[in-house]
Formats: C-alpha cells, sequence, structure tokens
C-alpha cells in the first residue's frame, strides 16, 4: 500500500470526520465501534481544568469595575 493510501486510510477514523465518513458508508459502523473500543484509555494523563479558577488567575490583577466603566 502507498503512502498515500495508508494516510487516507488512517484519516477514516479520525473523529472530526468519522461520523460524515460512516454516512456516506465509506465506513461501516461497527468498524468504528472496533477502532474506538481499541482506543486506550489515557483519562490518567489527562490534565483537568477548573474554569472558575483558571478565569480568576488569569483576571486577578485586572480591575472587575473596569467593564462597567466601557457600558
Amino acid at each position: 500500500m502507498s503512502l498515500l493510501n495508508e494516510a487516507v486510510e488512517d484519516k477514516k477514523f479520525d473523529i472530526r470526520v468519522v461520523e460524515r465518513n460512516i454516512s456516506r458508508g465509506l465506513v461501516l459502523d461497527e468498524d468504528w465501534k472496533k477502532v474506538e473500543a481499541a482506543l486506550p484509555d489515557d483519562a490518567d494523563n489527562a490534565d483537568y481544568l477548573n474554569l472558575d479558577t483558571l478565569r480568576e488567575e488569569l483576571f486577578a490583577g485586572e480591575d472587575k469595575d473596569s467593564d462597567s466603566d466601557n457600558a
């Protein structure tokens, strides 16, 4: 198989296009379920963010009243 064909095959199951490929008949739903089941569980490597805490850290030095002045 050529390098281009391998790249195209790999992209069939890309999460960004797999639903479109299933609806077009390029990928069978059963095949996608097999690929999805074979993916590793990387939950232990995930970084979870609390958006409220992140917002507080990002805007800690800003004056909160400056928004009301612009209204």
